[in-house]
């Protein structure tokens, strides 16, 4: 996803594909770029330990997100002993809010909406 919120291809550090997990980006099933993102959307620092123990992975793979993001567009900052954080607040897609957004005869005709990241 670039800063601008658009999803782009990029590294989860596994290779493998992201599944649509129709919310934020954010579930378990995201790749990691797009879960980094999530819990770097507030514009807030968060160190490298914090967010590979949230995650559920190392702090090498957090890196590689950040630097996979930055790839993607996004201004990813880091800075030793504070961490890393999104130039801007920004928002991920949510396939609900998303929903929300349309016109009430085209939702209604949306069987479902999925917002997913494609990763290679």
């Amino acid at each position: 996803m670039t800063g601008s919120g658009r999803p782009s291809k990029g590294t989860d550090g596994s290779g493998g594909v992201g599944a649509a997990d129709g919310g934020d980006g954010s579930g378990p099933d995201a790749p990691l770029v797009a879960r980094v993102f999530a819990a770097l959307a507030d514009g807030e620092f968060h160190s490298g330990e914090e967010l590979a123990e949230t995650l559920g992975v190392s702090r090498s793979a957090v890196w590689k997100a950040g630097k996979a993001l930055r790839d993607l567009g996004a201004t990813v900052h880091a800075v030793r002993n504070r961490g890393y954080k999104l130039a801007a607040v920004s928002e991920s897609l949510d396939a609900g809010k998303i929903r929300e957004h349309l016109a009430r005869g085209v939702r209604e005709r949306v069987r479902s909406l999925d917002v997913a990241w494609s990763v290679s």
